[in-house]
């Protein structure tokens, strides 16, 4: 688990509470590169990071080389919009373009899974190596409430410690 600190941005602001987000990052294309540039790039968007393994798997849904996945865990000042905007424009900078994608080629692709209580992307949390993923979140960040609770989205009947 790596844990940073957000370098201050003028889109963040002081006064705001820290919400806790969760975000999916994949790559199935060039994947080295572009998820070390992502996660170098997400510091400036969220404090308190934490980050899972990296998991392979099979493309779903599109003809495609496997996946290179993980979550990332964090907490921002942004609100879910301009941290969404913010995520796809790093997308665009690690390269990722309509195009490519169109040819089963996606360079990076950031979602965000849950903001607060929110949960986005209802699909993507019945995928196997998101529940995976969260599994070994859950284990790596067992003090931290909000992933606790994500955890209980995919596992209902477990009760833990709140």
């Amino acid at each position: 688990m790596h844990s940073t600190s957000k370098k201050t941005t003028a889109e963040s602001s002081s006064t705001r509470r820290p919400i806790p987000v969760l975000i999916a990052v994949g790559s199935n294309h060039d994947a080295p590169r572009t998820i070390v540039e992502a996660l170098t790039s997400l510091p400036s968007l969220l404090d308190d990071i934490a980050k899972t393994e990296v998991l392979v798997n099979p493309a779903l849904g599109i003809d495609a080389a496997d996946f290179s996945n993980l979550l990332v865990a964090g907490t921002t000042t942004l609100d879910a919009s301009s941290l969404n905007a913010q995520l796809k424009a790093i997308e665009r900078r690690c390269g990722d373009r309509r195009e490519l994608r169109s040819r089963g080629q996606i360079l990076l692709d950031l979602d965000l899974l849950a903001y607060g209580r929110q949960q986005l992307h209802q699909a993507d949390w019945e995928r196997g190596y998101i529940r995976q993923l969260l599994e070994e979140l859950s284990a790596l960040c067992a003090d931290r409430r909000e992933v606790r609770r994500w955890h209980r989205l995919i596992h209902p009947q477990q009760p833990t410690k709140s």
